[in-house]
């Protein structure tokens, strides 16, 4: 959890990155995607400023990526 109450991970199968909060809900990681096919798969931290580290899926790689939202 991020400090500003932000908490981020993965549900589901396929897996699914997210970003919860009290305020927004749930949110699906992917929504954020900037490459057309890309698929985050989970998410891994998140800063003060609400910037999201995730593993991604694109063209059959896995890649790291900074979601700012």
């Amino acid at each position: 959890m991020g400090s500003s109450g932000h908490v981020v991970g993965s549900f589901g199968l396929p897996a699914k990155g997210f970003v919860l909060h009290s305020t927004t809900g749930l949110v699906d990681l992917t929504a954020f995607a900037a490459t057309p096919g890309m698929t985050i798969i989970g998410g891994t931290g998140v800063n003060a400023s609400r910037q999201v580290t995730a593993l991604a899926e694109v063209s059959g790689a896995t890649v790291g990526v900074l979601i700012t939202p």
